[in-house]
């Protein structure tokens, strides 16, 4: 149990580490909008710091509510995104 324990915290690490670097942005977000977390490349490219991001919606990033639409959608049939571009605000 505990080594099962273990390799799980060393596994949660590893995928931190990698969406931490990756060159693409990731943001989480309730279906309302509030943002969760955002990697430090959305971050960067947001102009947005770390301890502010609780205070942004992610529908207001939307450039097309018809994106969010399709977003969402697929996410309720797929249970995933898998390589899909949005254009969001600047």
């Amino acid at each position: 149990m505990v080594k099962e324990a273990r390799r799980r915290i060393a596994a949660e690490q590893q995928t931190q580490i990698l969406i931490d670097k990756i060159p693409l942005q990731i943001i989480l977000s309730s279906m309302d909008g509030h943002i969760f977390y955002a990697n430090p490349q959305a971050l960067n490219d947001y102009k947005i710091s770390k301890e502010y991001i609780g205070q942004h919606n992610m529908l207001k990033f939307y450039n097309d509510d018809s994106d969010r639409k399709a977003v969402v959608k697929e996410l309720n049939e797929q249970g995933m995104i898998e390589q899909k571009i949005v254009l969001c605000e600047d």
